[in-house]
């Protein structure tokens, strides 16, 4: 006999069941009972009890690919998160996710939401608690709010406060229950993230309540996401909203985490064109008072205030243009057909077009992406603009170099009369290429006459130059070790200095969620192999952090024995490091 899903049946009626079965084998001879169900309390800990282990990645697909048919591509997996490829090893939740795409109509976009695959098997598993769902809710999402700041570790249960309902927190089939320690928590981190979203959008957690402990955000980034992309724009606004304002970067990721990219999809249309045009005028508004200095580069302001936006609708499309014009228009307008002839280029200069897609809170992303890609195009024209320090050095330096045709190998002062005599040849040049990167030549004309107003006569390289005289012809040949050593401590002291100074100017906002600027001050040490042999040099290097008073430094030495040997205890102790952590 087998009897499947015994916990659907709850606890009680479980362990009734469990009973009446071994009475059966007990009295009748050669008889077999195969009973399975998910872990719950009365079945934890019977000596007939046995674990299946879960499914293999390849098992999981087959058993997939089984229930959902073609609407199924094993690619499809590439689209996954590890928890949602975690959580389908176990067979409920294979299942779900085999009837999932079974069910799915909408296959035209290779892009495949985490949070849409995650909503459907929570949902589907929920529902088996009956009528007692909304109790069922309310009490797992208090539980993911223990579990997810106690980064997912067990909860006493009397903590919990719901001792006497734990047979229904039970047989949600959500969490694991260990009655000798009387502690429990979820099955899977993805579950306690979801339910943990819940609890926001009820409001038994604030923004506020998050980002107390700076230590502990990380622990929200995929509630946060789950809570992004799963509930209406009106519960999303606000909530979102002040995270946007308090901490734009860490927002900016929940985004990319939780909103799907645009898909293909022509069945979800986006709300009536003067709807969108409102939502994203508001939420660009809440990222400018974000993003800090940032805003004066990238943001379509016009007065201070925001542009006024020009939208228009077209089936599953949405269609967007800053206006650039001097007449007096309301906020957003419809864009008419053919508004983007030659005639009005000027007033409306460019134009966006996408198709928002079924998730509500679209307008979030939209905007980002519109700041995103304006700092892209400033980084790869290497635009950002710093009148001082390192960088200015070196762009005074290639300009000169540059305008008067001369090689980037040169390491001679240059005369400031040589440039100014060159100038007088050529004329003014609004638009100069430098390593294919697009400059304003104007512009470094204007450094060059106040340099001269400084006093200054000559133009120095900014960096170390050759100090010996090579017959080999590499570029580093007429270095000897020392020089070339003083020219790596002197760039990278510089660059160091240069980014903390970006960071500082442009992205102070954002600065805890860089890589590199959080990191920063630190001491950059370097291990500087010199030429061997036809060899280049090269340069092992990492950065040890500093207490936030203290300036960063640079610690660059020439290889040998000593440091080889340090080296290789420093990739041992990051790899055991790195081993530990998995």
């Amino acid at each position: 006999m087998i009897i499947d899903g015994a916990d659907e049946v709850g606890t009680s009626y479980a362990k009734e069941l469990l009973n009446e079965a071994r009475y059966i084998v007990n009295s009748w001879e050669d008889s077999k009972i195969l009973i399975t169900s998910r872990p719950q309390i009365s079945i934890n800990n019977i000596p007939e009890i046995r674990s299946i282990e879960p499914l293999s990645e390849d098992e999981a697909i087959k058993l997939i690919i089984f229930i959902a048919g073609e609407k199924f591509q094993p690619s499809n997996i590439y689209n996954w998160s590890e928890e949602i490829k975690d959580a389908v090893k176990r067979p409920l939740f294979t299942l779900l996710a085999g009837v999932y795409y079974r069910n799915r109509t909408d296959f035209s976009s290779s892009s495949i939401s985490k949070i849409e695959l995650l909503n459907f098997l929570i949902t589907q598993s929920i529902e088996k608690t009956g009528k007692r769902i909304n109790e069922a809710r309310f009490m797992l999402q208090k539980l993911a709010i223990l579990t997810i700041e106690r980064d997912n570790s067990f909860i006493p249960v009397n903590e919990i406060g719901f001792t006497k309902d734990l047979e229904l927190l039970i047989d949600t089939g959500f969490v694991v229950y260990i009655d000798t320690k009387s502690i429990i928590s979820f099955s899977l981190p993805i579950i306690s993230q979801w339910f943990a979203a819940e609890a926001i959008a009820n409001g038994q957690r604030s923004v506020s309540d998050l980002l107390i402990n700076s230590s502990r955000i990380e622990n929200w980034k995929y509630p946060l996401a789950i809570f992004l992309a799963n509930f209406s724009s009106e519960t999303v606004s606000g909530v979102f909203g002040e995270l946007v304002l308090k901490h734009p970067g860490f927002a900016s990721i929940i985004i990319n985490e939780g909103l799907s990219t645009w898909g293909l999809s022509n069945e979800v249309f986006p709300p009536p064109a003067l709807e969108c045009g409102n939502q994203i005028r508001s939420r660009m508004e809440v990222w400018i008072q974000a993003i800090g200095p940032l805003k004066y580069l990238i943001a379509p302001l016009k007065d201070g205030k925001v542009k006024k936006l020009g939208v228009r609708t077209e089936g599953a499309h949405l269609t967007t243009s800053w206006y650039e014009g001097e007449r007096d228009i309301t906020d957003v307008v419809i864009l008419q057909e053919g508004i983007f002839s030659e005639g009005n280029i000027y007033e409306w200069p460019s134009m966006r077009s996408a198709r928002p897609g079924f998730q509500s809170a679209w307008a979030w992303r939209w905007t980002l992406e519109e700041l995103q890609s304006k700092l892209s195009k400033l980084l790869k024209e290497y635009s950002l603009p710093i009148d001082t320090g390192p960088l200015m050095d070196e762009y005074i330096w290639r300009s000169a170099l540059t305008v008067l045709n001369k090689g980037s190998l040169h390491s001679s002062p240059i005369e400031i009369s040589e440039i100014k005599h060159r100038k007088s040849k050529v004329g003014t040049v609004d638009n100069y290429y430098i390593n294919g990167k697009k400059h304003n030549l104007n512009y470094f004309y204007d450094c060059i006459y106040n340099l001269e107003r400084l006093g200054q006569k000559v133009i120095v390289p900014p960096w170390p130059g050759p100090d010996i005289i090579s017959r080999e012809n590499w570029v580093w040949s007429d270095f000897s070790g020392g020089q070339l050593l003083s020219r790596t401590i002197a760039i990278y002291s510089a660059a160091l200095y240069a980014y903390a100074q970006l960071v500082e100017k442009w992205f102070p906002n954002f600065k805890l969620v860089m890589d590199m600027g959080s990191t920063l001050p630190a001491i950059f040490h370097g291990e500087l192999t010199l030429p061997f042999e036809g060899n280049g040099p090269t340069l092992f290097w990492y950065l040890e952090a500093l207490p936030l008073e203290v300036k960063s430094r640079v610690d660059i030495q020439i290889a040998d024995e000593s440091t080889h040997s340090r080296r290789e205890e420093l990739w041992n102790d990051v790899s055991n490091f790195e081993s530990f952590n998995t």
